[in-house]
C-alpha cells in the first residue's frame, strides 16, 4: 500500500479483511517499536469511533510465549465495536484468520495498586464472566513475534462475554476448569491456572505493566485475561459453548467460511 504508514495499512487490512504481508515490518522490528504502532493503530480507531472500552491480555502461558518469542505476556485494546452479544451468530467471512479462545472476563470498578494483595485485587472488580475471544490478525499466516502480534493490537478480533455476571468473591482465580465444545464434543480443556498460574496474576501483570505500555486498566474497563482454551480454528455452521466452573457457560454459532 505505497504512501500509506504501516499504522494505516494494518487498519486499512482490517477493513478490506485482506492481511498484510510479514515483510512489511522492518527487520529487527520489536516489541517497543510494536507498542508504538499499536498505539498510532488506537488513533486510527478511536478517529473512526472505535472506543476502547477495555484490554486484552495475551501470551500468558510459557508455551504461548515461546511461540512468539516473547519474554512476557503482551497487552491490547479491546473497542467497542468487538464486542458481540453471547447466543451471536459469528460470520466468519468478517474476519481475516480467527481462532477462538475460552477465557476469564474480569470487570474493574477501581483500579488498585500492583502489589495489592489477592483480597484486595477481588474487592476491586464488579464482575467476573466465562467469555470466548475470536483472536485474528491482519498479519498473513499469523505474526511471527511478538512485536507483530503486539503491533495488531495482540490479535485481539472479538469478544463475547457470558450473560452471567458472577460476584467476584464467589469465583476460584485459580483452580476453576473450563471445557469448550464444538457442537458438543469437546475440544479443548483447561484451568484458571494456565493463565500465569492463575487469573488474578494475570490481573497483576495488567496493572503493573500497563502504565508503561501506555495501556493502564481503567474503572469500567472490561478486561480478558488469557486464553484457558484454544486457541482452535474456527469453522462455519457449528456452534461453540465454553463452560468454566462457577461462571456458567457462554455460547455462538458460525456461519460463513473458515479464516
Amino acid at each position: 500500500m505505497p504512501g500509506l504508514s504501516l499504522a494505516h495499512c494494518l487498519d486499512q487490512a482490517r477493513h478490506d479483511r485482506v492481511p498484510l504481508a510479514r515483510t512489511n515490518f522492518p527487520a529487527g522490528f520489536t516489541v517497543a517499536q510494536g507498542y508504538t504502532l499499536q498505539a498510532e493503530l488506537a488513533a486510527l480507531g478511536q478517529s473512526a469511533g472505535r472506543m476502547a472500552i477495555g484490554r486484552k491480555i495475551g501470551l500468558t502461558s510459557k508455551a504461548a510465549m515461546a511461540a512468539f518469542g516473547a519474554a512476557e505476556p503482551m497487552a491490547g485494546t479491546i473497542t467497542s465495536d468487538s464486542l458481540r452479544e453471547a447466543g451471536s451468530q459469528i460470520e466468519l467471512d468478517e474476519l481475516i484468520s480467527p481462532r477462538l479462545e475460552g477465557e476469564f472476563l474480569i470487570e474493574i470498578g477501581h483500579v488498585p495498586l500492583a502489589d495489592s494483595d489477592d483480597a484486595a485485587l477481588i474487592a476491586s472488580l464488579v464482575s467476573v464472566r466465562a467469555a470466548f475471544e475470536i483472536a485474528d490478525s491482519r498479519v498473513a499466516g499469523w505474526p511471527s513475534t511478538a512485536a507483530q502480534a503486539i503491533a495488531d493490537n495482540a490479535c485481539c478480533g472479538l469478544v463475547i462475554p457470558g450473560s452471567e455476571r458472577i460476584s467476584p468473591g464467589k469465583v476460584d482465580f485459580s483452580g476453576a476448569k473450563g471445557v469448550l465444545r464444538r457442537d458438543g464434543v469437546i475440544v479443548s480443556e483447561g484451568c484458571a491456572a494456565d493463565c500465569l498460574g492463575g487469573i488474578l496474576h494475570a490481573y497483576r501483570w495488567l496493572l503493573a505493566r500497563g502504565p508503561a505500555l501506555g495501556l493502564s486498566p481503567r474503572a469500567g474497563d472490561i478486561v480478558i485475561c488469557g486464553a484457558m482454551c484454544g486457541p482452535l480454528p474456527m469453522h462455519p455452521g457449528c456452534r461453540y459453548d465454553f463452560a468454566v466452573e462457577g461462571l456458567g457457560t457462554v455460547t455462538i454459532e458460525t456461519a460463513g467460511q473458515a479464516g
